[in-house]
């Protein structure tokens, strides 16, 4: 069928077909297949301005619900420092707009536009020259939209990916995401072979994403500031930029209306003397747009359930100063 989308008078693209695992053995998985089969196939026939009210609705019962909702908080005031109705209004919103990314993501990658590029002039001076580009992103606004957009500008798209722990879910993110031409490549410790094709992207003046928000696992990463926390921070993307002499660039896409996103590219974040200074630079610009944009982060996980012993900073990036988060 052939639907409008909310943001450009162009026709949709035809939904790409969902391919799910066959049933399995026992009743319960082939309930289970079943079920997803139903639900997702229904979320990939809704408009996107649909998707993101059903969602929105959705998102507001978990929050009454109580889903998760002490992790919202706590991390809502360890970071930010946000207290009373601030927090709760901004939690509630949080929780709508999680649940609205949820649905629109089996149907955005059929959409024509994705996401609107803010300035695509300055990503075409980005990608002059044909250096490669690693975009480092983050659980902002809609990252599925983020990379579709991404994708359809350069023609050249890789992201690093964690599988899910259902594979039902996982193997249908999988197949959506390949047929609005991203390239995948699992995160698994200890595999050179990934590595080797990530570089030859890089070097061949291909786009990467990657999240550098998660948490690293034990004895990964560096130590250094989340959102004023001291932590472990992955230092994947910027070791990625100086083997293959690319520019490390901020990047998210951001809601601005029912089924409408913007994707921003941000100003290339300088290489440091370290590996460890210029992720911190990067976490530091990341954070400021969490800060901007609070209520359309993913606060559901536990990302600082492992913390670190630092000195205390001196100052505090400017992105942070503005809620008040003082120099730990």
């Amino acid at each position: 069928m052939w639907r409008l989308c909310h943001a450009c008078s162009q026709p949709a693209l035809p939904a790409p077909e969902i391919v799910l695992p066959g049933p399995g053995r026992t009743l319960a998985t082939r309930m289970w297949v079943s079920f997803y089969r139903s639900v997702l196939f229904a979320f990939a026939g809704l408009a996107p301005d649909t998707a993101a009210r059903l969602g929105a609705a959705l998102g507001a019962c978990a929050f009454h619900l109580g889903v998760r909702r002490a992790t919202v908080s706590s991390n809502l005031a360890r970071t930010l420092h946000l207290r009373g109705r601030h927090r709760r209004r901004v939690a509630q919103r949080c929780y709508q707009h999680v649940a609205a990314t949820f649905v629109e993501a089996w149907g955005i990658h059929s959409c024509p536009v994705p996401a609107r590029i803010l300035n695509p002039q300055w990503l075409a001076h980005l990608r002059r020259g044909g250096r490669g580009m690693v975009f480092v992103s983050l659980h902002l606004g809609n990252w599925d939209a983020a990379g579709a957009a991404v994708a359809r500008a350069t023609g050249k798209m890789m992201v690093f990916a964690r599988r899910q722990r259902d594979q039902v879910l996982n193997d249908v993110q999988v197949a959506l995401r390949i047929q609005s031409g991203i390239s995948i490549v699992f995160a698994k410790h200890g595999r050179s072979t990934d590595m080797l094709s990530v570089l030859r992207l890089l070097r061949g003046g291909g786009c990467l994403g990657l999240m550098a928000d998660q948490l690293p696992r034990r004895h990964e990463g560096c130590e250094g500031y989340f959102l004023g926390v001291p932590t472990r921070l992955h230092t994947g993307p910027a070791v990625l930029a100086r083997l293959s002499r690319s520019i490390l660039v901020p990047g998210v896409s951001l809601r601005c209306g029912n089924g409408e996103h913007i994707f921003i590219a941000g100003r290339p974040v300088p290489a440091a003397a370290t590996d460890e200074e210029t992720t911190q630079r990067c976490m530091d610009v990341l954070a400021a747009m969490i800060a901007a944009h609070p209520e359309q982060y993913f606060w559901h996980h536990r990302r600082f359930k492992r913390v670190v012993t630092l000195p205390p900073r001196l100052t505090m990036p400017s992105g942070l100063q503005s809620w008040g988060c003082p120099p730990r």
